[in-house]
């Protein structure tokens, strides 16, 4: 007979019906009588029910042990960076800091470069890297950074940490009256801007405050 479970696993039992000739006498009987069947051993904690006519339904429970699986994939990040005049203000006024260490730029330009470390670090089973990135940078107008291209990867994009947190380091806050926010330009450039290899991409928008000019 075969059994399938919940998982469409089959399992059969095979088992031989005891029978006893005709007019013979023996061991389950009288003579000429056929012995009962005898309910098949099963180890602990399955069921068996005996139906009666020589046949028995069987109950298996099968549980499998659960498991995590990751699964490695490339990624395209572009950062959008606001570079307009009022980067440069502490983080709790709008006047500049006594330590420039504080200022909206040097803080937002710290959290990027620590992302951008932990990002282009990753690699595959082989070595090579998953991430790219690019770095878009808008004031009143907008840039995309062009960066020295590598193997594999467009001038606009950088698997290289160290080279993608130079350009960040280079990144100035605009004087406050030639600095506007113009989100909208720098939207428009990063969703032109090529994917290598069809990769899933991801956009980081930093900026201090709502757009001021489109």
């Amino acid at each position: 007979q075969a059994f399938s479970n919940s998982n469409n696993n089959t399992i059969y039992v095979i088992y031989e019906k005891k029978t006893v000739t005709q007019g013979a006498s023996g061991e389950g009987g009288e003579q000429g009588e056929t012995p009962p069947v005898e309910v098949p051993d099963l180890p602990a904690g399955k069921k068996v029910k005996d139906n009666g006519d020589g046949t028995f339904d069987i109950t298996l429970s099968v549980t499998g042990v659960e498991g995590t699986q990751e699964t490695v994939t490339k990624a395209s990040v572009i950062v959008i960076f606001d570079a307009s005049g009022s980067m440069r203000w502490a983080m709790d006024s709008n006047s500049d800091p006594s330590n420039n260490s504080l200022t909206r730029m040097n803080i937002a330009k710290t959290a990027v470069k620590n992302l951008a470390s932990n990002l282009l670090g990753k690699t595959d089973s082989n070595g090579n890297k998953l991430v790219q990135m690019a770095l878009v940078e808008f004031a009143t107008t907008t840039s995309v950074y062009n960066f020295a291209a590598e193997s594999g990867v467009t001038a606009k994009y950088t698997s290289n940490p160290t080279t993608f947190n130079a350009a960040v380091d280079g990144i100035t806050s605009r004087s406050i009256y030639g600095g506007i926010t113009n989100w909208e330009q720098a939207l428009d450039y990063a969703n032109a801007l090529d994917v290598p290899n069809d990769t899933p991409t991801y956009v980081i928008f930093v900026s201090d405050g709502d757009p001021t000019v489109h």
